[in-house]
């Protein structure tokens, strides 16, 4: 501190250091009621207890658009115990929708030992503006603090199933994409440009002239590339008049599905790439499609 003062650096006085605003300058403890806790029950047998990550903060407004801390976290997620995942029939880096009495989300399920059982975990940071059906402040219930008002985001009870899910792909885009509210998907900023990665209980044909609708893309057909071609030929797509097509692309989950790749946008059109793909042979999973 010694050198501090010798640069010129003022102290800042401690605060009620001279007493607190009473007349014997004492403070005072004020007693208040506990605040009653929402209870689970058989409809809502889960807490969910909500929070920020390492790399982001709050609504990403900031962080969000750094590719580097993008990185950290591409989307977001639910963490699950192992033994409720096996009781509410989850896996690991599928999809699960999860409703409170106020809201639902749909999060990809992230299995891990580190939560407590009974107990439900997902980060607070993505919203209508950076991702779709990922609100999570939506499922929040409407307990605070009597003082304060601070919401009670810690303990909301919900419940969890499986989310049906027939298609997965990418958009990459040098400028942001409108993009429907009923798909699920999620921006991450890219040198450039943004990537959005998105899924669906839609067949890929119906998701790709729902997409290209909507993005106002060519109206092109599926283009579903065989086999690789023997050395040195040409790959079928550039043979369709497409510049550039990611033959294999292995899907974002931990799941060791073989994927199979389309393009949906032509060469003429360098502004937006994305793909499409979707497991050969599914497994079967609990739980009807989404509407």
């Amino acid at each position: 501190m010694a050198a501090a003062e010798r640069r010129g650096a003022r102290r800042t006085p401690a605060i009620f250091r001279s007493g607190f605003f009473h007349d014997d300058r004492k403070a005072r403890f004020v007693a208040i009621e506990t605040p009653r806790a929402a209870e689970t029950s058989a409809a809502f047998p889960l807490t969910l207890n909500t929070g920020r990550m390492r790399d982001h903060w709050h609504t990403m407004s900031r962080t969000g658009l750094s590719p580097k801390l993008a990185r950290h976290s591409a989307a977001p997620f639910v963490e699950v115990h192992p033994d409720d995942a096996r009781r509410f029939h989850l896996e690991d880096g599928a999809f699960a929708a999860i409703a409170s009495p106020h809201g639902q989300v749909e999060l990809r399920v992230l299995v891990t030992a580190n939560q407590q059982p009974g107990s439900l975990f997902a980060p607070i940071h993505w919203n209508d503006a950076t991702a779709g059906r990922a609100r999570v402040g939506a499922l929040v219930h409407e307990i605070v603090d009597p003082v304060s008002g601070q919401p009670d985001s810690k303990a909301t009870p919900v419940a969890i199933r499986p989310c049906a899910t027939a298609t997965q792909g990418f958009l990459v885009s040098r400028r942001r994409l409108e993009l429907p509210n009923w798909l699920r998907h999620a921006r991450m900023a890219i040198p450039g440009g943004e990537a959005v990665a998105f899924a669906s209980p839609r067949a890929p044909a119906a998701l790709h002239a729902l997409l290209s609708n909507w993005l106002r893309l060519a109206a092109t057909p599926l283009v579903n590339p065989t086999p690789a071609p023997a050395r040195g030929a040409p790959h079928p797509c550039r043979t369709a008049g497409w510049r550039r097509c990611s033959r294999r692309v292995r899907p974002t989950t931990r799941q060791d599905w073989p994927g199979r790749s389309n393009c949906l946008v032509r060469s003429g059109s360098m502004r937006r790439r994305a793909g499409i793909f979707w497991p050969e042979d599914p497994p079967d999973r609990p739980g009807a499609p989404d509407p």
